[in-house]
């Protein structure tokens, strides 16, 4: 029986070159969840928007060149 992640990732997206690397990253990442993924990103160095759940409200991380903003 699957079951969906358990982490605050509400949606991931990816700026990537190709429409395939993006989907396929920010899907990697939403497996990953908030702290694994955000790391993996900041260590490539790519640029990401993780929106976090908490509660009735959101969160953004804004990764720019692997650095947040």
């Amino acid at each position: 029986m699957h079951q969906p992640v358990a982490n605050r990732l509400a949606a991931v997206s990816v700026l990537s070159p190709s429409c395939m690397l993006a989907d396929a990253w920010a899907t990697a990442f939403m497996v990953l969840g908030e702290v694994n993924g955000v790391a993996l990103a900041m260590k490539r160095g790519m640029d990401v928007l993780f929106v976090l759940r908490h509660g009735a409200l959101l969160e953004e991380i804004l990764l720019i060149d692997g650095k947040m903003v």
